[in-house]
């Protein structure tokens, strides 16, 4: 795991070993500077991501997800700016065909400690929170954050296509390779 520009002690980030056959990576807060970004280049194992999206049916990572981030204290609150990799069979929707979709994003967020935040039961989230994620205690998990942040690049649509037709509610066919014969009033599931 490469660290890059920021030279890193064990004391200030911490690798542990996941239960899943990666590793984690775990930044203490307080080494990170308000005056020299600290850089973190690495990646997640496809162990890790599979065992993250357990609820996500049918997704199997076919690479490592990669992360190049860097973080910068600004007193109240760190920025996280992460360039972010991974390759993911998915199982569509519509129509239970397997494919392959390759992420790419960045993420630019806002991360509290989240005693900071205050003990409010129910929050009302403006647009502007949406970049924002809350941290526990003296340790920041990237590799949770990094892996949440390609969770929502899902955004409820994880089709094989835009334009997928599903399968018929009747017979069963997959109405992508061939129309049936059940009457045309039913609707795709």
């Amino acid at each position: 795991m490469d660290l890059g520009g920021s030279y890193i002690s064990a004391a200030l980030c911490q690798a542990k070993f996941f239960r899943h056959g990666g590793l984690v990576m775990q930044i203490r807060p307080d080494s990170i500077s308000s005056k020299r970004e600290f850089n973190a280049k690495g990646e997640i194992s496809p162990q890790c991501v599979e065992a993250y999206f357990d609820a996500f049916d049918g997704c199997r990572a076919l690479s490592p997800l990669t992360y190049d981030a860097h973080l910068l204290h600004h007193g109240k609150f760190i920025t996280l700016r992460a360039s972010i990799q991974v390759s993911l069979e998915l199982c569509c929707h519509r129509c239970g065909r397997s494919f392959v979709r390759d992420f790419s994003t960045d993420v630019d967020l806002k991360l509290f400690e989240a005693s900071s935040v205050g003990g409010v039961e129910e929050i009302v989230l403006s647009e502007e929170d949406l970049d924002t994620v809350t941290y526990q205690g003296d340790v920041i998990d990237l590799d949770n954050i990094l892996l949440e942040s390609i969770y929502l690049e899902f955004d409820g649509d994880c089709m094989c296509s835009p334009d997928c037709k599903g399968i018929c509610t009747q017979c069963g066919q997959n109405l992508n390779l061939g129309t049936c014969s059940c009457p045309k009033n039913l609707e795709f599931v």
